[in-house]
């Protein structure tokens, strides 16, 4: 019993300060001292799981909590786990609603360093970052960045022009690729490209432009960021030749023609093989009329795969690019 008390009154302490009173209302400090005397009933009960028929546990009791904001709001966009050394990197708000980072002890919960975030502002956006070992490479705003995940230290950040920089960043070793706008050759078109750089320096290069063919003149004033591009790069390793190879997604984008209402869209994969800069296959045909969806694509054994809009999930070989079958499902979606 003396365990469970101890329990109820942390729990009663952190209620207090995360539930607003108000004290010229007596009702809600009735209310308020109810469920205090409710949870010290409910103390003597072990928390359960909750159980399906079939066994399936689809509820537990929490192991730890941990507060990781004052003021009840984190704001911000997070899409992946980062882990290392069983510390889990989450997005957290001061006492100011200034978005920090904390790294968390996956056992007990407890912070193990707290760090400003690479920018001072009121939420946080993790979005495929490329982690390798205690290395965190991302990008947020306008700013390229290289976290230390043993202590929270920033190795490096650097500058970038926020028109055209992409979110996504992808990896392999000490190397990550991302994307920027480029203008098309012979023609002043944005097109999505993409650069690689080192994680040791944050240097960055352009290598490569997609050919998105021959293109008929846009309707400028209703192409709003480009005419398409790369949408997502997949390194990998080939197990015999340790080359790296990227398995390219990109398309031509949604836009209206001129002096015409004809939308175009064509989505393609290609496989670039980064260690002797040329392609293997360049263009094969994914879809037209559909843009992708998803971005990132599944590398099993010798074959990828990938979804489209209108429910299309589709499978190819992934060293000729030959398509070995494609499923259509109009109520599925893929994130």
């Amino acid at each position: 019993m003396e365990q469970h008390t101890q329990t109820v009154i942390v729990n009663s302490l952190y209620l207090m300060k995360k539930i607003k009173i108000n004290r010229l209302g007596i009702r809600n400090n009735i209310s308020f001292v109810l469920l205090i005397f409710l949870l010290f009933q409910c103390s003597e009960k072990e928390p359960t799981s909750i159980i399906y028929e079939n066994g399936i546990i689809i509820s537990q009791p929490y192991l730890w909590r941990v507060e990781l904001s004052e003021n009840e709001y984190i704001g911000g966009h997070y899409d992946q786990s980062i882990v290392f050394n069983n510390n889990i990197l989450l997005g957290a708000m001061d006492d100011q609603d200034i978005a920090i980072l904390v790294s968390v002890e996956s056992k007990n919960g407890e912070i193990v360093w707290e760090s400003d975030y690479v920018r001072r502002s009121s939420s946080f956006f993790m979005v495929n970052a490329y982690q390798n070992n205690n290395l965190l490479t991302g990008r947020t705003g306008t700013v390229l960045y290289q976290l230390n995940l043993e202590n929270g230290d920033y190795t490096w950040t650097k500058s970038i022009v926020h028109h055209g920089e992409y979110t996504w960043i992808t990896g392999i070793d000490d190397l990550f690729y991302k994307f920027v706008l480029e203008p098309y050759p012979d023609l002043n078109y944005p097109v999505i490209s993409a650069q690689y750089g080192n994680i040791m320096n944050g240097n960055t290069q352009l290598f490569l432009i997609p050919d998105l063919g021959d293109l008929p003149p846009p309707n400028l004033e209703l192409v709003n960021v480009s005419i398409g591009g790369f949408r997502y790069i997949k390194p990998f390793k080939n197990e015999t030749s340790s080359e790296i190879f990227l398995l390219c997604y990109y398309d031509k984008q949604y836009y209206l023609l001129e002096n015409s209402a004809e939308q175009v869209s064509e989505s393609y994969a290609g496989l670039y093989n980064f260690s002797q800069r040329q392609w293997v296959y360049e263009k094969v045909e994914l879809g037209n009329y559909n843009f992708l969806e998803g971005f990132t694509p599944t590398i099993i054994g010798d074959r990828f795969y990938h979804t489209l809009s209108g429910g299309i999930t589709g499978c190819h070989e992934l060293y000729t690019g030959e398509p070995v079958w494609k499923n259509v499902d109009p109520h599925q979606y893929a994130f």
